[in-house]
């Protein structure tokens, strides 16, 4: 064979057969006919070598002038792995002597979405477990509220009224804001105005008052959520914003009948005593005696003894 000149011959076509020239690497035109060694050499002004021995790392592989750096890093360094050499080295050998079933089921783990594996945390869209109740402020509270009331009461029906539209707001909001809290988004404004009106209406229309709301509360919400007014799902939304109306609202709005009789404010008044005496007496029987909760993950501070005893 002869040897390289470093010319590059014409390429044959690929159907005559090879030449069997080989193009010379780093050759000038000036140079004579050089080894691969030789080439070699005239980069890294040495032989290459194979670094297997104690002895081999003592050698620099490369010209200082070639980095350019004083502290020479990686493939230039002269030192031996460190510390995390050692490290991935060991990791290396534990994986070879690991089988091959326990290294896929590992890889399957590490790969596996995340949004999956978070189905088998525990129930962390519950929120955190209420805490116990302040029983100082929830007597200064409940004083000023029944003071509120008895001036309210004393003043008449209209009066009695406002009362009711104000506690049946704030009871609204405290829903809505628990529900935003497990996810759900329920139309705090619409809810709001429609629950709070809704004893105003039944003391002025009386049951008929009923279905226009709830039509009036479906729609609006329906097209607030269709017009993206508030961001949300619009089905699990809608039904939230229903929910707190009837449960706050509807229920709420039974105050607006009873004072539609001349003796509406004593019925409600009445109805108010009853409520507070039967919450009163089983929180204290409850805290006392309760033992058995009757939904942990709803109410964990609701017992069944405190809730029956009163009855």
């Amino acid at each position: 064979m002869e040897p390289p000149t470093g010319e590059v011959p014409p390429l044959p076509h690929w159907t005559e057969p090879a030449t069997g020239a080989v193009p010379a690497i780093f050759l000038d035109e000036t140079d004579g006919p050089a080894d691969e060694l030789d080439a070699w050499a005239t980069v890294t002004g040495a032989q290459p070598r194979f670094r297997a021995e104690e002895s081999d790392w003592k050698a620099s592989d490369f010209p200082e002038d070639l980095s350019g750096e004083h502290a020479q890093l990686g493939a230039l360094s002269n030192e031996r792995p460190g510390r995390r050499g050692s490290i991935i080295c060991a990791a290396t050998s534990r994986a070879k002597r690991r089988g091959p079933r326990e290294r896929t089921a590992r890889t399957a783990t590490a790969r596996r979405p995340a949004r999956a594996r978070a189905v088998v945390a525990p129930e962390s869209d519950l929120g955190e477990p209420a805490a116990a109740r302040d029983l100082p402020t929830a007597i200064l509270t409940g004083a000023a509220v029944a003071v509120i009331a008895v001036v309210c009461f004393t003043q008449g029906r209209n009066w009695t009224v406002v009362l009711a539209m104000l506690v049946i707001g704030v009871a609204t909001l405290e829903l809505s804001t628990s529900l935003h809290k497990r996810g759900l988004r329920p139309a705090n404004l619409v809810v709001l105005v429609a629950a709070t009106l809704m004893p105003l209406a039944a003391k002025n229309y009386g049951t008929a008052a009923y279905p226009v709301f709830f039509g009036l509360v479906m729609i609006v919400s329906l097209l607030w959520f269709l017009w993206e007014i508030t961001p949300g799902r619009p089905l699990p939304s809608v039904a939230s914003t229903v929910l707190v109306f009837t449960y706050i609202g509807g229920l709420g709005g039974f105050a607006g009948l009873l004072l539609e009789s001349h003796n509406g404010v004593r019925l409600l008044l009445g109805v108010a005593l009853c409520v507070i005496a039967y919450d009163v007496f089983g929180f204290f029987v409850g805290s006392q005696f309760g033992h058995t909760a009757i939904a942990p993950r709803i109410s964990p501070n609701k017992t069944v003894e405190g809730t029956v005893s009163p009855a």
